[in-house]
C-alpha cells in the first residue's frame, strides 16, 4: 500500500468517527430536549393526571328527640272525717238551758289564752289562723242530744265552752286533743255537768 492510499483510509476513517459522533451528540441532544421537554410538562402540569374529587360526608341528621308527655300526678285528696257529737246534762244543771259552742281548731294556744267573752262574742277573731270552724247547739236541763258533722283535715284540736242563754254569760271551755283515726271517723262526748269532753276513734 503505498502512501497516497494510507492517506485516504485516514480520511474515511476520521470521517467515519466524526459522523458517529454527530450522530451520537445528536441523539444526546435530542433525548436532552425531550427530557427537558417532559419535564416542563411535569412543572406546567400538562400531564398531570386529575385528581379524583373527595367525597364529602354530609352529616347524618340528628333526630330531635320527642318532648316526653308529662305525667299526671293524682293529687290525693284530704279525707274529711266524720265525728259523732254526744251532749247530755242532768237536773242537777243550776240553769234551765245552755248553749254549747263546739270549735275545730289547728292548734289550742290562742283557745286557750283568749278572754271566754272574746269566744263568745267573735270566735272566728279571737282565734285568727287555728279557727277552722265551728257548730252551735241549744241544750235542755236534763236532756241530751247528738249531731253529726265533718272533721276537716287540718283540725287537731276539738274545743268547747258554753254558756247560759237566760244570763247570757260564759261559765266554762275545755278542749281535746283528736287522736289519729285509722278510718277518719270520732265519737265525741261532752258532759255539760262534768265540764268534760273527751274524742275517741271509731
Amino acid at each position: 500500500m503505498n502512501i497516497s492510499h494510507l492517506g485516504v483510509l485516514s480520511f474515511i476513517l476520521i470521517s467515519s468517527i466524526s459522523l458517529t459522533a454527530c450522530s451520537k451528540v445528536g441523539d444526546l441532544v435530542s433525548n436532552t430536549g425531550d427530557f427537558v421537554s417532559k419535564t416542563g410538562e411535569i412543572i406546567s402540569g400538562k400531564k398531570e393526571e386529575p385528581q379524583a374529587p373527595i367525597a364529602i360526608k354530609e352529616p347524618t341528621p340528628t333526630a330531635t328527640p320527642s318532648p316526653e308527655t308529662p305525667k299526671k300526678t293524682k293529687i290525693k285528696k284530704a279525707q274529711i272525717a266524720t265525728a259523732k257529737v254526744q251532749v247530755k246534762t242532768t237536773s242537777k244543771l243550776t240553769q234551765p238551758r245552755i248553749n254549747i259552742t263546739i270549735l275545730q281548731l289547728k292548734s289550742n294556744g290562742k283557745f286557750s289564752s283568749s278572754r271566754l267573752s272574746e269566744l263568745e262574742s267573735d270566735a272566728e277573731s279571737a282565734l285568727g289562723g287555728d279557727f277552722i270552724n265551728k257548730q252551735t247547739l241549744s241544750l235542755k236541763r236534763d236532756s241530751s242530744k247528738t249531731l253529726n258533722f265533718n272533721i276537716e283535715p287540718t283540725t287537731k284540736t276539738l274545743a268547747m265552752f258554753a254558756s247560759f242563754q237566760e244570763l247570757n254569760q260564759t261559765i266554762w271551755r275545755t278542749s281535746v286533743q283528736l287522736p289519729k283515726a285509722t278510718n277518719k271517723s270520732y265519737t265525741i262526748h261532752i258532759n255539760v255537768d262534768q265540764k268534760s269532753i273527751s274524742a275517741s276513734k271509731k
